[in-house]
């Protein structure tokens, strides 16, 4: 099964579970539907991205003998520039209010009606698929180098998470990133790769503040990025919200300098003292760190992760390192 957005929009995760459950069905998403399944789950096959996909998710989805796909929509971000391979012949596509098998479009069926009756044609076959066979995601071991690099990074943040907590990762070298990350039961993970709207995940952290005060949200987002939009630090000290902010901090726009043109002056930007901003915008009980290091940076979420007042983590990475992910879809282009 591959899973988007517009199973969340329309309604349909608890029904999806019961799907994925009847018969043990390897289930993926794309990056946008990220946060409909328990990721934890050992059946799930991890987050699709056409080309840029780890190898044993891109087998998984394209592989299949019969892909379920439910509310997805391909675009080029999500899908690393339409690079999907998946034959409509061995798809049924459920959409919100129609559903297609090969060439035959059954209409007006509502998502919800759909879904339900495949979990129950599953039931009665009574039948299991094979569990998938694939690779845990490593530790960083004793030969890992001194400065804190990407693939540290993301695990560590992976081990924070907590079921319920709300994650919103930035377009661009964050968003890659974040989404290699299995996500616990109850994580709303929010990003943009449709428009591709840099700046975004800064004011959509404020709006998931605001609409769940109850829960942890986790902000993702490059130095970059974070430059378009950073005055809505001052909006959430104003209103009181207390996110985990971490800024990763790699020089520039790492995601532009991947896939065009590494030395290309466009892609520099101002360095600021991140850790000296919110004071700037009256956050007076703000917390900020800075970690270089692995240690430093898991050292510094454990010590943030009840937070009562704004954090803000600056990470240090070095300027071209980025995710697996982004370096797989800059070698395709």
């Amino acid at each position: 099964m591959l899973a988007d957005f517009l199973a969340g929009r329309f309604g349909v995760q608890r029904d999806l579970a019961d799907l994925v459950s009847v018969g043990q069905i390897p289930h993926a998403t794309l990056s946008m539907g990220k946060g409909l399944f328990d990721e934890s789950n050992p059946d799930f096959a991890g987050t699709y991205s056409g080309a840029a996909s780890a190898k044993p998710t891109q087998a998984a989805v394209e592989g299949a003998d019969v892909l379920i796909s439910v509310g997805v929509r391909f675009t080029d971000g999500t899908t690393s520039g339409f690079s999907q391979q998946i034959d409509p012949g061995r798809t049924i596509d459920v959409q919100p209010f129609a559903t297609r098998i090969g060439g035959r479009e059954f209409a007006p069926l509502p998502m919800q009606d759909a879904v339900r009756a495949l979990a129950a044609l599953l039931g009665a076959l009574d039948r299991s698929w094979a569990r998938l066979d694939l690779p845990e995601q490593t530790e960083a071991g004793p030969q890992a180098p001194a400065e804190l690099r990407q693939a540290q990074l993301w695990p560590a943040v992976q081990r924070f998470l907590r079921p319920g907590d709300i994650v919103v990762a930035e377009t661009g070298s964050a968003l890659f990133g974040a989404q290699a990350m299995r996500l616990p039961a109850g994580v709303t993970f929010i990003c943009q790769p449709q428009w591709a709207s840099i700046g975004y995940a800064f004011p959509a952290a404020l709006g998931a503040q605001l609409a769940a005060p109850g829960r942890r949200t986790i902000l993702l987002i490059g130095d970059g990025a974070a430059q378009f939009t950073a005055q809505e630090i001052g909006t959430l000290l104003r209103e009181d919200c207390a996110p985990i902010i971490v800024v990763i901090n790699n020089d520039g726009y790492a995601i532009e300098r991947a896939l065009h043109g590494p030395e290309q002056s466009y892609n520099d930007i101002p360095r600021w003292n991140w850790a000296l901003l919110p004071a700037a915008m009256s956050g007076e009980a703000v917390r900020t760190a800075h970690a270089s290091t692995l240690a430093e940076f898991t050292a510094a979420l454990d010590s943030f992760a009840d937070p009562a007042d704004l954090v803000l983590l600056e990470a240090i990475l070095p300027k071209m390192d980025v995710p697996e992910a982004l370096s797989a879809l800059a070698r395709d282009l």
